[in-house]
């Protein structure tokens, strides 16, 4: 849901133009002064760990995503592994999750069979959806449409088994800004999905 890449070029309005200031300038800047990459004041999200930041700014620097950071700084790739259906959410003025992003991220799981869901604000009574909204109470006429399209892109009997797990790692992911690189994730969805 809202998951893509974050590659400069896909991205849309004052995302676009913030993006390469707060990826080039910013962060560098803020990282050696303050020790954390400042995102907050700029209305880009919460303020990220120097590190996270710097690899945030490297994984969004080209197409690719992830995968313009192996051999430098992940050594492991396990994209190909994952072979469970993904479907994925995105709306039409989302300005981070474009299209573009959105199946740039998609094209990272090769083995996967894949399905994108495009959200029209005007089709759901919304006047926006964006990044974020989806998970707002106010936007609570959304949930059923993800319910209903999630249950039909899973065959039946793995429904409960999967939908359990894709909380669990809805969590992590969502809470924790977690790659696929990192061990302890990684083995997790590893095991959630074989």
């Amino acid at each position: 849901i809202a998951g893509s890449t974050g590659h400069v070029k896909g991205l849309k309005g004052k995302t676009k133009l913030l993006a390469p200031i707060m990826f080039n300038v910013i962060f560098p800047i803020s990282s050696f002064f303050k020790g954390y990459g400042a995102t907050q004041f700029i209305g880009m999200g919460e303020n990220l760990p120097k590190n996270v930041a710097r690899q945030w700014a490297e994984f969004c620097s080209k197409p690719g995503y992830v995968m313009n950071a192996i051999g430098k700084s992940i050594f492991d790739d396990y994209h190909q592994e994952i072979q469970c259906p993904i479907t994925s959410f995105w709306a039409s003025d989302d300005e981070i999750a474009t299209q573009a992003n959105v199946e740039d991220l998609l094209r990272l799981y090769p083995n996967a069979k894949t399905r994108l869901i495009e959200l029209d604000p005007r089709k759901h009574g919304y006047k926006q959806i964006g990044h974020m909204l989806m998970f707002k109470k106010s936007h609570q006429k959304l949930w059923p449409v993800l319910e209903n399209e999630l249950k039909h892109s899973l065959p039946q009997q793995y429904i409960h088994f999967y939908a359990s797990k894709l909380v669990i790692l809805f969590r992590c992911v969502f809470f924790s800004f977690i790659s696929v690189h990192d061990k302890f994730h990684r083995t997790l969805i590893l095991y959630l999905f074989s």
